[in-house]
């Protein structure tokens, strides 16, 4: 799997997995109809660990920039 997610769609990814889990866990429980919502949270927070996205793969596109290693 090479990364194709670049950092600030990282923190994006993390930051709206995390709200919308805690959005779902305001009550202290999660509630059968939010299933869907979950599920998004997760895909999204493992997108953002991983740094990598097969939608993206499938489009042929990338937010990560190659490191320039010629020192």
């Amino acid at each position: 799997m090479k990364q194709n997610v670049g950092v600030i769609d990282l923190v994006i990814r993390s930051i709206l997995g995390i709200g919308i889990l805690a959005y779902l866990a305001k009550d202290g429980v999660f509630h059968p109809g939010s299933v869907p919502g979950i599920i998004v949270a997760i895909v999204l927070i493992a997108t953002a660990v991983l740094r990598y996205c097969p939608l993206y793969q499938f489009l042929g596109f990338t937010t990560s920039t190659p490191l320039d290693r010629s020192a």
